[in-house]
C-alpha cells in the first residue's frame, strides 16, 4: 500500500510539473538578426518577438552594447481573442551600427513577463573592413605626411570651428499631437582625429511623445570654405499638451587627438596609427535649448466621435463573409492607415445591433518611418453573431481626425455591408434561434428541474451522514492503512 501511495504522490507531482510547463509554454520570447556578416558601413536589424497569453506587455530595452550604436526602428503589435483567451504578439525592431571591425557579439536579452524571466539567444556578427562615406563616430581623416625637402606644415591647436553640434526643428509652431522633427547634427572638420567613440546624450523631451527616426544620415558639407563630415540624427516629437514646451540641450563628450610639434627627425612611432603622435584632449559639446509652441486643437467643428487623432488617414472595412447561417460569426475588419502618430489612434465606435451578438476580436498595429515621417496602419476586428435569419445591414464605420495642413477636422466613412442570414441546418441551432431574448423554451426544462417536495426530515432530528460511525470509519481507513 505504501508503494501504491508513493506512486500516486509521484503521479500528482508529474501532473503539477506538466501543468507548470504548459503554462510557461504559453509565452514565447525570441530574437533574430537579418544578417550575421556585414561591412563596417552597414547595419544589422535585430528583432525581438513576444507572443502568447500575456497580461501586460513589457517595455523592451537593449542590453549594454559597447560595440554598436543602437536605436529603435518601430514596433508591430497584434492582439486576438480565441476561445475567450487573449493572444498577444508584439515585435520590437532595432537597428545596430557597428563601431569597429572583427567578430562582435550581441549578448542575450533578459525579459520579465508576468514575474517570469525569459532570455533571448546571443548572436555573433562578423564586421569586415569596408570603404564607407564615413562612420561619424569613429572615422578619422587621413593625414598627409610630407618628407624630404618638402616643407612640413606646423600643426595648429583645435578651436570651436573644428568640432561642433547643432539641434534644430522643422517647425516651431504646431498643433497638439502633430509631428515635430528634431535634427541633431555633429560636424567634424577635416584633419581632426577622434580617439574613441563619442558619448551622445540626447536632449530632455518632457511633454512629448518620442519616436526614433532611423537611419542615421552621414555625408559631407562645406561651411565657410571648409569641409566637414556631418552626422545627422533625427527624432520625431509629438507634443501632448498645448502651451510652450522646451527641447533641452544635447551634449556630446569625446576625446580628440591634439598633434604635437614636428621633430626634425621622423620616427615611425610619431605616426598617429601607433597612438603616439599626439595627446588626447577631452571635449564636451553642448547645444542650445529649443522652444516649441503647441496650439490647442480648435473646438469649432469638432466631431462628436473625435478621439484626438492628428494627421492624414484613410479608412476601410471588410467582412470575411456576407452569407452565413444563424449563430455563425462574421468578422468585420476595420483598417486605419496614413501619416501621423498611429499609436495614439483609438478604436472607432461600432453600432450596437439588436439582432447580433458582438465582441471585439483583436487589433494590431504596424508603425512605419518612411522619409522620416511617422505613419503606418492600425487594424481592428469586430465579430458579429446573428441571432435570427433574415437580411441585415452592418452599418457604416466612421473615423474623425484633425488635419494639421488644412487646419480642419475631417471625417472618413465606409459603406454599409449587406448580410444574408439563413436558418441553421442542425436541429438544435434551429430551436435556439426561435427563443426570445427574455424567455425560456420548454426545451430547457430538463436542465432547470427543481424538487418541490423535500420529504420527511424527521422533525429536524436527522443526523448528518458525515458524522455517522460508518462514514467516520471510512475517513480514518486511509490513515490506518498508511500507519
Amino acid at each position: 500500500m505504501r508503494s501504491r501511495l508513493t506512486k500516486t504522490i509521484g503521479f500528482m507531482l508529474l501532473l503539477l510539473l506538466g501543468s507548470t510547463m504548459i503554462a510557461r509554454a504559453e509565452v514565447e520570447v525570441n530574437a533574430t538578426v537579418n544578417r550575421s556578416e556585414i561591412y563596417s558601413d552597414e547595419r544589422v536589424e535585430l528583432t525581438v518577438q513576444i507572443s502568447g497569453k500575456i497580461t501586460n506587455l513589457p517595455d523592451i530595452s537593449l542590453p549594454d552594447l559597447p560595440d554598436f550604436v543602437s536605436y529603435s526602428s518601430g514596433t508591430t503589435q497584434n492582439i486576438s481573442f480565441v476561445n475567450g483567451r487573449t493572444q498577444v504578439s508584439k515585435s520590437y525592431s532595432f537597428v545596430l551600427a557597428p563601431t569597429k571591425t572583427g567578430k562582435l557579439r550581441i549578448p542575450p536579452m533578459a525579459v520579465d513577463i508576468d514575474n517570469k524571466k525569459y532570455t533571448t539567444p546571443s548572436f555573433e556578427i562578423m564586421v569586415k573592413q569596408g570603404q564607407s562615406p564615413g562612420n561619424a563616430w569613429a572615422r578619422s581623416q587621413p593625414r598627409q605626411r610630407q618628407r624630404g625637402n618638402q616643407q612640413q606644415q606646423q600643426p595648429r591647436q583645435l578651436d570651436a570651428s573644428d568640432l561642433f553640434i547643432t539641434t534644430s526643428i522643422d517647425k516651431d509652431t504646431v498643433s497638439v499631437n502633430e509631428q515635430v522633427t528634431l535634427s541633431f547634427k555633429f560636424y567634424q572638420g577635416d584633419r581632426v582625429d577622434i580617439m574613441q567613440n563619442p558619448d551622445y546624450q540626447p536632449p530632455q523631451k518632457t511633454g512629448f511623445w518620442v519616436e526614433d527616426l532611423p537611419p542615421r544620415q552621414t555625408g559631407y558639407k562645406t561651411l565657410n570654405n571648409r569641409r566637414y563630415h556631418v552626422t545627422d540624427i533625427k527624432t520625431a516629437l509629438f507634443p501632448t499638451t498645448a502651451g510652450e514646451q522646451t527641447v533641452g540641450e544635447a551634449s556630446l563628450s569625446l576625446t580628440v587627438r591634439e598633434p604635437q610639434k614636428r621633430r626634425d627627425s621622423f620616427s615611425i612611432f610619431d605616426d598617429p596609427f601607433f597612438g603616439l603622435g599626439g595627446r588626447g584632449r577631452a571635449v564636451k559639446l553642448k547645444s542650445d535649448p529649443i522652444k516649441v509652441v503647441t496650439l490647442p486643437l480648435p473646438t469649432a467643428g469638432r466631431p462628436q466621435d473625435f478621439s484626438g487623432a492628428v494627421g492624414s488617414y484613410r479608412l476601410s472595412t471588410k467582412a470575411d463573409k456576407t452569407e452565413v447561417e444563424v449563430n455563425e460569426p462574421i468578422t468585420l475588419t476595420v483598417r486605419i492607415s496614413g501619416t501621423g502618430n498611429i499609436k495614439s489612434v483609438d478604436l472607432p465606435e461600432f453600432a450596437e445591433l439588436p439582432d447580433f451578438r458582438s465582441y471585439r476580436a483583436g487589433d494590431s498595429e504596424n508603425v512605419s518611418k518612411t522619409n522620416y515621417r511617422i505613419g503606418g496602419s492600425k487594424k481592428f476586428e469586430q465579430v458579429y453573431i446573428p441571432k435570427r435569419a433574415g437580411a441585415y445591414t452592418l452599418p457604416a464605420v466612421s473615423f474623425s481626425f484633425f488635419d494639421p495642413k488644412g487646419k480642419e477636422y475631417k471625417t472618413v466613412s465606409t459603406e454599409p455591408i449587406q448580410v444574408e442570414v439563413s436558418p441553421a441546418q442542425d436541429r438544435y441551432a434551429s430551436q435556439v434561434q426561435n427563443l426570445q431574448a427574455n424567455q425560456l423554451d420548454l426545451v430547457a426544462r430538463d436542465i432547470r428541474y427543481l424538487k418541490s417536495d423535500i420529504g420527511q426530515v424527521n422533525g429536524g432530528k436527522s443526523k448528518l451522514r458525515a458524522v455517522q460511525p460508518l462514514y467516520l470509519a471510512l475517513y480514518l481507513l486511509p490513515l490506518i492503512g498508511y500507519g
